[in-house]
């Protein structure tokens, strides 16, 4: 049967869904959620080994301002802007009491597309902290983002971090 079509049912309909379970229901995750306060993260730096595990690169020139991991965010998302921001931009942005529309669109699109190990990374690399970013996602009016449903699960326990310390 050399050069046969296949002729099992979920083959067949040049790619068609034949399965007919219903499909899972869209993931909640794709569903922007709203931000706890600021006041509910905490403002603690990554001790040196968080930074040394959980930073991207190892380079302290590539630290703060110039986190490399919020480089390498921006220079994927935002490859079409007329502008492109830089990290130096991103970390002013978040520090800025009074930011600019430039700084909601930054933070807008580090609240949307920055995945959780960036999120995590850009901390270690003292690019913000929590609260610094949470409370600059606010300013801006980007409290509901794709960020919180990440974010959202550090908020402080101070007993935990204790614990953590206390353990290890």
């Amino acid at each position: 049967m050399q050069g046969s079509w296949p002729t099992q049912p979920e083959t067949v309909g040049m790619g068609r869904r034949k399965d007919p379970r219903p499909r899972p229901p869209i993931r909640r995750w794709r569903v922007p959620v709203e931000l706890h306060p600021a006041e509910a993260f905490s403002d603690e730096e990554p001790t040196d080994d968080e930074e040394r595990r959980l930073a991207l690169i190892d380079d302290p020139r590539q630290r703060g301002r110039h986190s490399a991991t919020v480089a390498l965010r921006i220079g994927s998302s935002c490859a079409g802007w007329k502008e492109q921001p830089t990290a130096a931009e991103f970390y002013e942005a978040v520090h800025r009491e009074r930011p600019t529309s430039r700084d909601g669109c930054i933070l807008r699109m580090w609240a949307s597309e920055a995945t959780w190990m960036q999120l995590v990374s850009a901390w270690a690399e003292r690019a913000y902290t929590l609260r610094e970013l949470v409370a600059a996602l606010h300013r801006t009016g980007n409290s509901r983002c794709m960020a919180a449903h990440v974010l959202n699960r550090w908020v402080r326990y101070p007993e935990r971090r204790q614990q953590r310390t206390a353990s290890g």
